[in-house]
Parts: structure tokens; C-alpha cells; sequence
């Protein structure tokens, strides 16, 4: 098994969680994907005790080529970062629209939530994180964890899907 995106495992319409964690027969050997660093250590914990054998990848795919790769991020007022200042804010009930608008805009703290201020006008730390992860191929993730054949493949990779399974080297 190898699921590329695998977020938190225990979310709604995670199609594996369950089966990996309760059901599968423990020969089943998974890798698990995910660059974000809240949601890769929630992942962590959320697999910890699962019946199959579970690998865990902090990266990204890059499909067919090895290159670093840029993220934007919230900074969850659930998930603290280590590396943050106590003057760095959080998002709160994140929408996807606020973190692509964070890439161009500038966040004003207003009363108890952060609002895009499309002036530019503050110097607030913004609450999205720009990181970058490890882009890795996907021959070198297999390889890394020694597999020979992919039975079951599981992509949500945020509208890269399509390019992602189209580079997948499917002769392994």
C-alpha cells in the first residue's frame, strides 16, 4: 500500500485508516506520505498500534524527479510549532480560500480572527507558514522502503492527482 497525502489518517474519507489500522492482516506493509508537519505527526500517532506494518514519509512527491518543494501551511491554534514566536498567531476554522489568498495578501489580526487585508498594511506575522519539504521521486520512495510492487495506490494530493498518477512509474 502506498497513499500519498495520507493528512492525519483518522479524517473522514480516509479511505484506508480503519483497514490499516484494525483489520489489515499484519503482513500488510504500508507507506504513508505526508508533507505537512502537523498533519504528518498526527499521522504518527494516529497509526500508533496498527495491525499492518506502517512506514512513515515526511516529504512530498515530486513525481519522476528529486527536487525540494514549497508549501503554505497554517499555523493551527491546535498544532503549536516549536520554531514559532509567541507573537506568531493561528488560524482558526482555516478555509482553503484564506491559506491560497495568504500567498499574495497580508493578514490583519482582527478582534479574535485573522482577516486578509488586501492594503498590505501590516507587519503582523501572517498565520500561514511557508515550508519546504523534500521532493522525492517515486522510484526512491519505493526503493527507501523496499518495495518491489504496489498493490494499492492512494493519491489526494491538493489538484495534483492527475499529474501525480500520470509519472507514477507503474512497471514496478
Amino acid at each position: 500500500v502506498l497513499q500519498v497525502g495520507a493528512h492525519e489518517g483518522d479524517s473522514p474519507g480516509d479511505p484506508l485508516y480503519a483497514w490499516l489500522r484494525h483489520r489489515a492482516a499484519p503482513w500488510v506493509r504500508a507507506v504513508l506520505v505526508e508533507p505537512m508537519r502537523a498533519s504528518f505527526e498526527a499521522l504518527v500517532r494516529n497509526y500508533a498500534g496498527a495491525v499492518a506494518s506502517i512506514s512513515y514519509v515526511h516529504a512530498a512527491v515530486a513525481g519522476r524527479e528529486r527536487r525540494p518543494l514549497v508549501f503554505y501551511e497554517p499555523r493551527r491554534c491546535d498544532a503549536p510549532y516549536p520554531d514559532a514566536s509567541h507573537d506568531v498567531r493561528c488560524v482558526h476554522g482555516f478555509e482553503t480560500s484564506t491559506l491560497i489568498a495568504s500567498t499574495n495578501w497580508t493578514f490583519v489580526y482582527h478582534g479574535a480572527r485573522w482577516i486578509v487585508d488586501p492594503t498590505g498594511s501590516t507587519t503582523a506575522v501572517p498565520p500561514i507558514a511557508r515550508r519546504e519539504v523534500a521532493g522525492l521521486d517515486w522510484r526512491s520512495i519505493l526503493e527507501a522502503h523496499g518495495a518491489s510492487a504496489v498493490g494499492v495506490l492512494v493519491v489526494d494530493a491538493e489538484a495534483m492527482d492527475c499529474d501525480l498518477v500520470a509519472s507514477f512509474p507503474f512497471d514496478v
